[in-house]
């Protein structure tokens, strides 16, 4: 099965953000391109209507008829077939009255028409390329000295329409300019962003380097160092909880290697046992009434040990989730009375319990819910102080049944309470009888978070308590 491929931080920020801000500067210089082409347009087309208005005002109308006002030596630019100036006058019969000599055959109107308004159109004039036309009607001046003007309320003088149109090669080329300009600022500016960009992330994940490369160099001895805060914001959670976790793991690995040591130290002293009775009996076969008594006290160590291997074995399964839960309806009395039956034969001389538990039906798994029950009933009977006053109570509270177990004891500690639940946790250590292991309520307290039972110990001098919190209605598993 191939690896899932890994993404770059940086490579993913680089890319987005340059992205990202490509797209911003083509778009600005996009609209930035079309601003400046409206603009000079609208300039162009100003200096064009002012030319044709201009030639509007040097129209004269006499008795004679039109008189175009204008000197081909002081505007030579009409002259020239090459342009760049051309125009047209038209009469309201279709007739044209004046062109520029720069057009020869060329026209730039089919026939008169009546603009209102001056209109702006691109034309393509061979061969000579594009221009840029108005148009507009108007009403030419009179002569003052015509007769015409003493008849001008005979009605409104005719209306004209002008054509005039002009080479934009100039328009074209400072647009072609701008857009060129325009590119290599873009070009500019993208290169100074990338640089800035790879610049600023190469900074900014610099502390996320630095603490990858401090973690890659540490070793388990390191594990109770904490990683110091690179005051940077973003890092901080990050930081806690890998201290958090580093402090677990440490932790953890404190908690084996003192596992490891407990094993060794328990099983210890039940192999020296055995080493000596095969030594002694190996020394003296012939009396037959001490070989059997080694022989029954092998088997007293062999079941310990058995017992001990079961309960770590049973450990490891609960901290590894492989513990197989069946539940079942079960009625309490009846299981509380097999408890008492199996610590009699445990313990013929153990001390009787006050208190009975009443026939209440509970959800729950069978086997586990008894060898919880029976590890606590061992572990009272064998650390009670006597008088020993072993109590068992049931009540219920709100959704839940409270069993309590309790014994005369000495004093415990909050501390002590807590640590109780640690495998081969003992009050006194060093204290051993040989025939506890001090796994009993490491296994109880496993047993009851895969069962959903919550667990607490408490001391009230002089009494010590063990409860149980059974949910009435437990979830199937």
């Amino acid at each position: 099965m191939s690896s899932p491929k890994t993404i770059s931080i940086r490579g993913l920020l680089e890319r987005n953000l340059l992205l990202g801000i490509s797209l911003v500067l083509i778009a600005f210089m996009t609209l930035l391109g079309w601003v400046a082409r409206s603009v000079f347009q609208d300039r162009f087309d100003e200096a064009v209507l002012d030319e044709a208005e201009v030639l509007a005002l040097l129209t004269i109308q006499t008795d004679q008829g039109l008189d175009l006002l204008f000197s081909h030596t002081i505007m030579p630019e009409y002259e020239d077939p090459r342009g760049p100036h051309y125009f047209e006058i038209w009469g309201p019969d279709g007739q044209l009255l004046e062109r520029s000599h720069s057009l020869q055959n060329r026209k730039l109107l089919e026939n008169y028409e009546y603009f209102p308004e001056p209109v702006f159109t691109d034309l393509e004039l061979p061969p000579h390329g594009p221009c840029r036309l108005v148009t507009l009607s108007f009403s030419p001046q009179h002569d003052s000295r015509s007769s015409t003007t003493e008849n001008s309320a005979d009605g409104p003088p005719p209306s004209l329409t002008i054509a005039l149109a002009e080479r934009r090669e100039e328009l074209d080329e400072l647009y072609s300019q701008t857009l060129w300009i325009q590119g290599i600022a873009l070009l500019c500016l993208m290169a100074l962003i990338f640089w800035q960009v790879r610049r600023g992330l190469h900074k900014g994940l610099a502390p996320l380097n630095r603490l990858g490369q401090t973690l890659a160099s540490w070793g388990p001895n390191q594990l109770n160092t904490p990683l110091q805060d690179p005051a940077v914001r973003e890092l901080t959670p990050i930081i806690n909880q890998l201290n958090g976790l580093l402090k677990r793991v440490a932790d953890r690995l404190e908690n084996e290697r003192l596992f490891s040591q407990n094993v060794a130290h328990e099983l210890r002293t039940p192999i020296a046992e055995l080493a000596s009775l095969a030594e002694v009996g190996r020394t003296w076969p012939e009396n037959r009434q001490a070989v059997e008594g080694f022989f029954e006290d092998v088997g007293h160590i062999s079941q310990h040990m058995q017992k001990m291997v079961a309960n770590l074995l049973g450990l490891a399964r609960s901290e590894s989730h492989r513990i197989q839960i069946n539940k079942e309806e079960l009625d309490l009395a009846t299981l509380w009375d097999r408890v008492q039956e199996r610590m009699r034969l445990l313990n013929p001389n153990a001390p009787a319990w006050r208190g009975n538990l009443p026939a209440v039906s509970i959800v729950s798994d069978e086997s586990m819910l008894e060898l919880v029950l029976l590890n606590l009933v061992q572990n009272a009977v064998a650390h009670a102080l006597p008088p020993a006053d072993l109590a068992v109570a049931f009540e219920e509270q709100d959704n839940h049944w409270v069993l309590s177990l309790s014994n005369r004891s000495e004093p415990f500690t909050p501390d002590q309470l807590q640590d109780m639940f640690r495998p081969f946790w003992r009050k006194h250590p060093g204290s051993g009888d040989g025939f506890h292991s001090g796994l009993g309520l490491a296994l109880v307290e496993h047993y009851c978070a895969a069962l959903q039972i919550g667990i607490e110990a408490h001391y009230v001098a002089p009494t010590f308590s063990i409860r149980l919190h059974m949910p009435k209605n437990q979830p199937d598993q």
